[in-house]
């Protein structure tokens, strides 16, 4: 299964609902356009909502981290809201844990930036 990605809008936050792997190639690909054209957009506010993700390989990791970064760079802020066990074990074992907000739920996410 490819990625999945849907875009919304709560309270000026932007939500990137994702289902799938994040995988090296066409999926971490998409995640990557995806942020950067809400950025350029002026969004500033991001909420990973990961309840739907299966799989991250390194590439997928790298993506995120890189989605955090460029959004610092604009002065903005990125959470991280419903990973699923496995990938709540990833951001532990890889200590990704320490650098994202990692929230039990989208509202939780959402409202943290209020």
């Amino acid at each position: 299964m490819s990625l999945n990605v849907e875009i919304r809008e709560s309270n000026g936050v932007t939500i990137f609902e994702l289902e799938g792997k994040i995988l090296v190639g066409e999926s971490s690909q998409k995640l990557h356009d995806a942020i950067r054209e809400r950025l350029k957009a002026g969004a500033r506010k991001l909420v990973l909502q990961l309840s739907g993700v299966t799989y991250i390989d390194s590439s997928g990791v790298g993506q995120i981290v890189g989605a955090l970064t460029a959004t610092r760079q604009v002065g903005g802020e990125v959470r991280l809201a419903d990973l699923t066990p496995k990938v709540r074990d990833l951001m532990t074992i890889t200590n990704l844990n320490r650098l994202f907000d990692l929230n039990q739920t989208e509202a939780a996410a959402v409202s943290s930036f209020l």
